[in-house]
């Protein structure tokens, strides 16, 4: 409202204003001077008649003046009250969030009673990397360390490669660098390495590795941590198989797996900061190349 009062359209609507209250003093004064109406209520002269709808003109324009300050007083106040609806819908939705994160937690904590958790929220995401890197808001003074497991409600999302006090960087089951030792959960003997492939990252899929040439894997299988190295705990799901081949280098076999976890639209993830068993980089979970690893 107040913008309105200092905008152009009102100065020169007021300067007319000025300018008719002028003119109708002008004409009144004449019209003063002027014989008036006689007794037996013949018509008022010609300057009185213009003098009268001169006045009636000025005062329906001042009126609807101050019907157009109370439309946009009543605006104004729809306006606010428009705002105020939004932001009980946004805190709603972030209640349903919280919620729902809540039970998904319950839930992990409950199957694993051994899992010391803490839960994170997804800040940023690196935009030169490809394989969905991004970083949390916890951090060493949560408790997160260098490669403890990152999980959702859906399964394994990856691991800590960089750890500050209050953030830390998250690296994806997507990325080439992070080899997971991986089974079928359905045969349990049929073993492997999960890792990102530069040729499936666009489809949010995975390979998977090193399987038997007589291996019984099959597509719709899902695939399950080892636990075998203490990165990963055991058992943690990976994804499900949509493919299933002959490797071109070797005799062995592969899969493709499509992560159960939503990784390039995650919001919020679960850091595993113990489980029974924890221990460092030492086998097939992680790759055991020194220049590769983060």
């Amino acid at each position: 409202m107040n913008s309105f009062f200092r905008s152009v359209q009102f100065k020169v609507m007021l300067a007319i204003i000025v300018v008719l209250l002028i003119l109708m003093g002008i004409f009144m004064a004449v019209g003063a001077s002027t014989p008036q109406t006689d007794a037996a209520g013949l018509p008022l002269n010609p300057l009185q008649r213009f003098t009268a709808g001169f006045s009636r003109s000025v005062n329906g324009f001042l009126g609807a003046f101050s019907r157009v300050k109370v439309l946009e007083e009543e605006n104004e106040q729809l306006r606010q009250q428009l705002l105020a609806l939004q932001q009980d819908i946004i805190e709603l939705d972030m209640l349903r969030q919280e919620n729902a994160n809540f039970r998904d937690y319950l839930e992990i904590k409950g199957d694993h009673p051994d899992f010391e958790l803490e839960d994170a929220v997804v800040i940023s995401r690196d935009p030169s990397s490809p394989f969905y890197t991004f970083t949390i808001n916890k951090g060493s003074l949560h408790g997160i360390k260098l490669h403890d497991p990152v999980i959702n409600a859906g399964g394994l999302v990856g691991y800590i490669s960089q750890v500050s006090p209050a953030v830390s960087t998250v690296t994806t089951l997507m990325d080439p660098i992070l080899k997971v030792g991986a089974m079928d959960a359905r045969t349990r003997g049929d073993t492997g390495m999960v890792h990102g492939d530069i040729k499936l990252v666009s489809q949010g899929l995975c390979r998977m590795d090193y399987l038997d040439q007589n291996s019984a894997v099959a597509i719709g299988d899902l695939i399950v941590t080892t636990g075998i190295g203490g990165i990963f705990p055991k058992d943690l799901l990976i994804g499900s198989v949509t493919d299933v081949g002959q490797s071109t280098t070797d005799i062995s076999m592969y899969a493709i797996v499509s992560p159960s976890a939503d990784i390039r639209q995650l919001r919020d993830v679960v850091v595993i900061t113990y489980f029974e068993g924890q221990g460092g980089i030492t086998s097939p979970d992680v790759t055991s190349d020194p220049a590769s690893q983060p």
